[in-house]
This record gives C-alpha cells, structure tokens and sequence, in this order.
C-alpha cells in the first residue's frame, strides 16, 4: 500500500531549493517503508525522483538530496499488515541558485 503527496512549492520565484534532510511524523509505524521524493523544477516538467529511503519507528530523520521548486513525497509500505499513521514531514532546505 501506499500513500503519495501532490506537489508541494517549497519556494516562490526564480530560485531552486536544495533539500538536504527529512523528518518524518508517524505517531504509528508497524515494520518499514520506504519514502520517496518526487522533484519538479518547473510546475510543466518531468517529474524525477529520489530514493527510497527506509525509515522505521525508530527513524529520527533521514538524508536526502533533492534540488527542485515542487516536491511530492511517496510512502510505500510492501508487507501485509504493516500500517502507519502519517503526520506532517518536515524539510531543512536553502536557496540553491537559479539553474
């Protein structure tokens, strides 16, 4: 099963954002998943991804690395009887340039 964001702006204007950590918010997660991030630098391109990342009840935060203007975060998990309840994730991201 699986759960999947639509895009997200994580920045107005010219400028791409380098995304570098996530955090993840299960208030539940039985087994693993793995998260993936979906990148678009302009609303109209092709989508590209990166990942998975496992995360785990026990996951604190994960380092990713992912340069675009809309981001979509994809949580899959493939064992039967897993389950989790998703809160909000949270990014450490910086201005990274125009290109």
């Amino acid at each position: 099963s699986f759960i999947e964001s639509s895009d997200m702006s994580i920045e107005q204007g010219d400028e791409l954002v380098h995304v570098s950590k996530l955090i993840p918010d299960f208030d539940r997660i039985t087994g693993s998943m793995d998260v993936t991030l979906k990148g678009r630098k302009y609303p109209q391109a092709t989508q590209f991804t990166k990942g998975p990342y496992t995360v785990t009840g026990s996951t604190d935060e994960m380092g990713v690395r992912i340069r675009a203007r809309h981001i979509a975060l994809r949580a899959t998990q493939s064992s039967l009887g897993d389950s989790f309840r998703m809160g909000s994730f949270r990014i450490r991201a910086r201005p990274d340039g125009e290109r």
